[in-house]
This record gives C-alpha cells, sequence and structure tokens, in this order.
C-alpha cells in the first residue's frame, strides 16, 4: 500500500501513487494548529485521479482563504479527476464551502465528530465534474472509531 504523509494526515491508496506532492495548502493561515493538504496522483487503469485529503481551520475566514488557496492551486489542473475529501470543519452544506462549489459537487457523508458520538457533519467529499458518486457515508463498525476524533468517509465513484 502507497503512503503519503503530511502533519498527521495520510493518503493511502491500494493502488501506485504516480506524482507526489504535499504542502498544497500553506499552514500560516489563521487557526489553531497546523493545517495542511496531503495529495496524490493515482493511476487507475488507463486514467488518473487526483486525491487531495485536507485538513481546514477551525475559524470561518481561516477555512476560506484555505479553499481559496486550494481552489487556486487546482485551477491548472482541471482535465483531471478531483477528489477532495477529509476535514472541512464546516458544518454547513450552504455557506462557507463556496469557494469549491464552482468547480466541486460537495456530499455530506454524514455526523463524523465527536468519533464515539457523532453530532456534527464536518468532514466531506468534494468531487470533481469528471466523477459521478452513487454512495457516500461514514464507517463507523468494530475499530473505524479508534483512529482518530472524526469517523472515515468514503465514497463510491466512477467517471
Amino acid at each position: 500500500m502507497a503512503e503519503i504523509a503530511l502533519a498527521g494526515m495520510a493518503t493511502q491508496s491500494w493502488f501506485d501513487p504516480i506524482a507526489r506532492y504535499c504542502t498544497v495548502i500553506t499552514t500560516t493561515f489563521p487557526g489553531v494548529g497546523p493545517r495542511g493538504a496531503v495529495a496524490a496522483l493515482i493511476r487507475l487503469g488507463e486514467g488518473v485521479i487526483r486525491v487531495v485529503g485536507i485538513h481546514l481551520g477551525l475559524l470561518r475566514g481561516s477555512r476560506r482563504a484555505q479553499l481559496h488557496r486550494l481552489s487556486e492551486l487546482l485551477k491548472g489542473d482541471r482535465d483531471i479527476p478531483t477528489v477532495v475529501l477529509r476535514d472541512f470543519n464546516e458544518r454547513s452544506l450552504r455557506i462557507g464551502l463556496g469557494r469549491l462549489k464552482p468547480s466541486f459537487t460537495i456530499a455530506d457523508a454524514g455526523s463524523t465528530f465527536h468519533s464515539r458520538r457523532p453530532t456534527f457533519a464536518l468532514d466531506r467529499i468534494a468531487y470533481s465534474s469528471h466523477l459521478t458518486t452513487t454512495c457516500v457515508g461514514t464507517l463507523s463498525a468494530g475499530e473505524a472509531r479508534l483512529g482518530s476524533d472524526h469517523l472515515p468517509v468514503f465514497a463510491d465513484s466512477s467517471s
């Protein structure tokens, strides 16, 4: 299994990454604790998909600045199917995530925080128009609650 990590975040894949890059979002934005992203281009059969795992700030202003920066970084490669997922730290689907909405559909995986008693939907999966998603959700059985204070999210997608 290939693994790419940054500041406690990792992208794991059964498929081999063909390119690796980290620090997609700088960590100098206001907020508490380190924030950032890990990303990988992964070959799937004849195609390629970009997977970006993010951990956004606690303050809405920080999240907006970070999403703007992420959108700018992804803008040059709009032809690559892209999935952005994980800790958006945003409870609302109506406000706060608008910087991604022009290029991505944002799916709600359900309540993910706190993993012991999920109350808030802070984790999302955003996917570009190249992809369709048939199922989005959280994993809560067995050891899924032990790895983090957030439940893992998943999506079943195709291009």
